[in-house]
């Protein structure tokens, strides 16, 4: 049983080394569950290195102690002060429908973790699965047996708005008042119906459905919002009177816990391509279920608004492109803008700024009113519409004074 006793002296140095460092908590897998052009830290890989021999000789080994366990009974474990949930873990690290880790904590504890599919108890018994996002090579995997596929699709309708702009769950969970009414001003501005659906983060839709009311009331629309966050439980008709549906970020699930569902479901060499699209698959899915939670296909005319930096490929084709990507690199993109004019005429001062839509905020009377004038004669040297300060760079101003005594 020495392979046992690295196991455990791995995890625990690894436990020491988190403590010390003060590190973040991690997750070492028990196998190797990313693309093999992908570097991974993984337990059967450190112990190979280790011991100085092969990865299958360390699998072997791990089955060959499981097959001298599986010679005793339950009982015979018990008695003999053998925990059966250890063993299982210990089989996560060999077996194809389970996979083993360690959670190691911030502070250094370790947690022994197996994940795995259940065996379905009813193989005998004929199956219908009835699902709007139902995969038939999914379904396969988990009952264990072919399936036959029978699609009913209904094409419907929805004015589609894509707000490209750049959000997640830590990006929001840092935003201030005036980012999230941007957000809602830019998702307002796109929605006609009085019923809508607010759909993000569980850690922020609430501050994220007060910045949208407040917004509403500000440009006199009255619209009574319901809120639902990404993964959320509830009854499936609830939100079915909404005419919107405004989707703000991306259910991105976490990436190991993606994996280890991923290898669970599809263990062959020959299923790579399903492991490898399976993060992506999984964001469409919950994607698709958020928006037919209004129910489109029931009604006339729906709207669907998602803020996000991607336009997923489930959605429609058709669809209303609200750039606002360009705010998230001002420096460069007033760069970019610069160059054209700058090389047209050779130098450089704060009307040329204006005339290329990089100035500061305090001044847009101003610049609005010289691109009026000088636009017939300069339009061929400056990279964007007359009338457009939607894409301009703007800049704040920031006072450096004394610090208080």
């Amino acid at each position: 049983m020495v392979l046992i006793t690295d196991i455990t002296t791995t995890a625990q140095a690894l436990s020491i080394e988190a403590n010390r460092s003060n590190m973040h908590s991690f997750i070492l897998n028990a196998r190797k569950v990313t693309g093999e052009e992908t570097d991974e830290d993984y337990l059967v890989g450190i112990l190979s290195r280790t011991r100085g021999c092969d990865e299958n000789a360390i699998l072997n080994e791990i089955t060959e102690i499981l097959n001298r366990i599986k010679g005793y009974s339950h009982a015979n474990l018990h008695d003999k002060e053998c925990n059966y949930k250890a063993v299982m873990w210990l089989e996560g690290l060999a077996a194809d429908r389970s996979i083993s880790y360690s959670f190691v904590s911030k502070s250094g504890g370790i947690l022994y973790k197996r994940k795995y599919l259940v065996e379905y108890p009813y193989s005998h018994v004929p199956v219908k699965v009835l699902d709007v996002t139902a995969d038939q090579k999914v379904i396969e995997s988990i009952l264990q047996k072919p399936i036959k596929s029978i699609m009913a699709n209904i094409d419907w309708q929805a004015k589609s708005t894509h707000i490209k702009f750049s959000v997640n769950r830590q990006r929001l969970n840092k935003a201030n008042e005036s980012d999230l009414k941007s957000i809602a001003d830019y998702s307002l501005a796109n929605i006609k119906g009085k019923k809508v659906l607010l759909v993000s983060y569980k850690a922020v839709i609430a501050k994220l459905l007060n910045a949208f009311e407040t917004s509403a009331k500000k440009v006199k629309k009255t619209i009574e919002f319901q809120s639902y966050y990404f993964h959320e439980p509830r009854g499936i008709n609830t939100f079915e009177n909404c005419d919107s549906v405004i989707v703000v970020g991306l259910s991105y699930q976490n990436i190991n816990s993606g994996w280890h569902d991923a290898h669970i479901l599809f263990p062959a060499d020959e299923d790579e391509k399903y492991r490898n699209t399976w993060n992506k698959k999984c964001i469409m899915e919950e994607l698709d279920q958020l928006i037919h939670r209004i129910r489109p296909v029931r009604k006339e005319h729906s709207e669907i608004v998602l803020v996000s930096l991607l336009w997923p490929s489930n959605l429609p084709t058709q669809y209303k492109l609200d750039d606002h990507s360009h705010d998230e690199n001002r420096v460069g993109n007033a760069f970019e803008r610069l160059k054209p004019i700058v090389g047209e005429l050779g130098f450089f001062n704060q009307d040329i700024g204006f005339m290329a839509g990089v100035y500061m905020k305090e001044k847009e009377k101003i610049i609005r009113a010289l691109r009026c004038l000088v636009w017939v004669s300069l339009g061929d040297a400056v990279p964007q519409a007359p009338w457009d300060l939607s894409l301009t760079c703007q800049f704040r101003r920031v006072k450096i004074g004394r610090k208080a005594a």
